[in-house]
């Protein structure tokens, strides 16, 4: 894994903890996890577009789960 693939996991793991503790409302979550979604989505558009695929795109509601 890439430092920067690393570095995601980690934002996203912080933000879901601090959500689920109540420290962050549903929108304040979703505000600080849309910059960590969007890296990682631009990633992945990246990725498939280099081998011919359609790209599977990340949600919010994905990654709380």
């Amino acid at each position: 894994m890439t430092t920067q693939a690393i570095k995601n996991q980690q934002e996203v793991a912080e933000i879901r903890l601090l959500f689920y503790k109540g420290f962050y409302t549903h929108i304040e979550a979703k505000m600080h996890m849309q910059p960590v979604l969007d890296r990682i989505n631009a990633t992945g558009k990246e990725l498939a577009k280099k081998h011919g695929k359609r790209p599977k795109l990340i949600s919010f509601a994905e990654v709380m789960r």
